[in-house]
């Protein structure tokens, strides 16, 4: 049977405000939303008595931890009436259909503020020191109510070729910080941190960075940003390369799109830039264009425009510096389009599209392979689409033209067409 407690409550002790968590003997406290009260009980018919006085009217959880030394626990809410928050039996050990007790209990009820509650812990037949908890919580607490945030008053220090630290005063209110590379716009975000200084590496020497810090809660936040530039490169001591000389165009093909450009190699050289440039230099108009690098003293281009010419710029480099010259190349002529050819009794004549060119070499033989018995004629302007050749009626010939266009002093070819077989 339980014992009555109008004797126990007269003889509780002095009450005591509990931290979370903290353990106490028989006795009398107080307890609030959020705690966890931890009661020894060392005889029996020991009491505890918790009051709590709710800053808020609303639903609040009361849920024991009793330890598996107790025996026929139980515990009583009264108001600051006297009378039940909760009915007696919801608050008192439980015994299973099938014969086993559970001391534990976890209720919810609607508490009054300003009020004063008692929870009443107690337990019989005990022979020795138990354990006995109460854990208390707002089922429904209000959102809090966050102060506005100042923007963080940002600095850099530890500054190197390849980062720094940025960092600033806490700020009032705020419960982080969001940093953002806001270099580039948008800005990029980087991370979210609780402390007052991030580090950045990784960087580009000699670079300025635009670092943006939210100071940030739930419901507020403010920005602020430094730019900061990183430490220059310390450049190593050396002899830098020589200009590169004896520039030679060893070969062209690919219908006048590819050029095969080499020079001279250039000692102590890692490797060249090669540029394709218009206009002069530091004057309004001028371009470069990287066409690409390569560590060979020759280079490729594979997207010219057939027989246009070029300003061409080499640049030789190592760790100590470069130099560069220049030269002037020309792509190659567009292969001819549309060529064909007809006998007319002792008259092969031939004929084709207009090509961008000076003129056009026309060549015919008896052998398909053009090894031997060879003739061929040069066609002096663009617009001379058509030739007559003198043939033997009795013969079969193969016919081919190209064409050409005078580039420093030389006839600049296109490639051949494929050889038209006449008669066919």
């Amino acid at each position: 049977m339980k014992k009555v407690l109008s004797l126990v409550l007269s003889l509780i002790m002095a009450v005591c405000v509990l931290p979370a968590g903290v353990a106490f003997a028989a006795g009398s406290g107080a307890i609030s939303a959020g705690q966890t009260a931890t009661v020894t009980l060392d005889r029996d018919g020991d009491t505890y008595i918790l009051h709590f006085t709710p800053e808020r009217t609303g639903e609040y959880r009361i849920a024991s931890h009793l330890g598996e030394d107790m025996v026929d626990p139980f515990c009583y809410i009264r108001d600051s009436k006297g009378l039940p928050v909760v009915d007696d039996s919801l608050c008192d050990d439980v015994i299973g259909e099938d014969g086993t007790r559970n001391p534990n209990f976890d209720v919810t009820a609607e508490f009054t503020a300003d009020e004063e509650y008692t929870i009443i812990c107690q337990s019989t037949h005990i022979t020795g020191p138990v354990s006995y908890s109460v854990e208390l919580t707002e089922v429904n607490p209000p959102e809090p109510d966050f102060p506005e945030v100042s923007a963080p008053v940002l600095q850099a220090k530890e500054l190197t070729q390849t980062g720094f630290t940025v960092y600033w005063d806490d700020v009032a209110g705020a419960t982080e910080y969001q940093i953002y590379d806001a270099t580039h716009d948008p800005a990029a975000f980087i991370k979210t941190v609780t402390e007052n200084e991030y580090v950045f590496t990784g960087l580009t020497p000699n670079t300025e960075y635009k670092i943006r810090v939210t100071a940030a809660n739930a419901e507020h936040s403010a920005s602020s940003e430094i730019s900061v530039t990183t430490l220059a490169q310390e450049k190593p001591e050396g002899p830098k390369p020589q200009a590169p000389t004896g520039y030679n165009v060893y070969a062209r093909g690919d219908g006048g799109t590819d050029l095969y450009l080499e020079w001279n190699n250039v000692a102590g050289a890692d490797g060249y830039r090669v540029y394709i440039y218009t206009g002069t230099y530091g004057q309004p108009g001028y371009t470069e264009t990287l066409k690409g690098i390569t560590e060979e003293n020759r280079f490729v281009f594979t997207d010219l425009v057939a027989a246009w010419e070029y300003n061409v710029m080499v640049v030789a480099y190592n760790d100590y510096g470069s130099a560069s010259s220049k030269t002037h190349v020309c792509a190659a002529p567009s292969p001819v389009l549309n060529f064909s050819a007809e006998m007319n009794g002792s008259t092969i004549n031939a004929k084709w599209d207009v090509q961008a060119s000076h003129g056009y070499y026309i060549q015919w033989s008896t052998d398909q392979d053009f090894q031997q018995d060879v003739n061929g004629a040069f066609i002096t302007g663009s617009g001379a689409t058509s030739y007559a050749i003198g043939a033997d009626s009795n013969e079969t010939y193969y016919v081919r033209v190209r064409a050409w266009k005078w580039y420093q002093g030389a006839r600049l070819y296109g490639d051949f067409t494929q050889p038209v077989m006449v008669p066919d």
